[in-house]
């Protein structure tokens, strides 16, 4: 699928969600963290949004960040395998410094979505640049190198081997103040919208 095309998807989707919600855009790009003319950009397909502003949206519309992607051929086969290859998974890198990779997104559960992402934060890296919150859980692993878990008031230094459970509904961030690569596995668990 053609980049524009994707980003038009993505821009409706959001703009259907949105009014789905009675949210004006000015609510949606305040909870966001984004500006309301990229947000109005981004609905009309005339934007792309970055990989950080798309998973603020999906967090201030209390849905997973893979629902822009869901119905689309972007992350599954032609044939329509439960093989999720290596090949098909879209590698995002942001401009803080993380790598997510995609392993699985679990939508048919009945009361939640989960999605199960590998991470990669260079040396004072970052997930993102202010903390969000949204609703759910998530769950971190850390593989290799250390991550500050910064939530709510607490903050939480995890090392090679630990691993975490946080409620996503206080504001929340990692931050990688090694001097290594971190690589973690995360898991983020999102309540289905009624």
């Amino acid at each position: 699928m053609p980049a524009n095309n994707i980003a038009a998807s993505i821009g409706k989707k959001i703009r259907k969600v949105r009014k789905e919600r009675n949210m004006t855009l000015k609510e949606l790009a305040s909870r966001a963290g984004i500006s309301q003319s990229m947000l109005s950009q981004v609905e009309r397909g005339i934007a792309s949004p970055t990989i950080v502003s798309l998973v603020a949206i999906a967090h201030a519309v209390s849905m997973s960040p893979s629902f822009f992607f869901e119905d689309d051929d972007l992350l599954r086969d032609n044939d329509e395998s439960p093989v999720f290859k290596s090949e098909s998974k879209k590698i995002l890198r942001t401009e803080t410094g993380m790598t997510l990779i995609p392993l699985a997104t679990l939508t048919e559960l009945k009361e939640d979505t989960i999605q199960l992402v590998e991470i990669h934060i260079e040396p004072g890296g970052c997930n993102r640049l202010k903390p969000i919150s949204h609703e759910g859980t998530e769950k971190l692993g850390v593989i290799e190198g250390s991550l500050v878990v910064k939530s709510g008031r607490n903050e939480y230094l995890l090392k090679k081997g630990d691993s975490i459970t946080i409620n996503a509904t206080l504001p929340h961030r990692l931050v990688n103040s090694g001097r290594a690569k971190a690589h973690a596995v995360w898991m983020i668990i999102t309540p289905k919208s009624p």
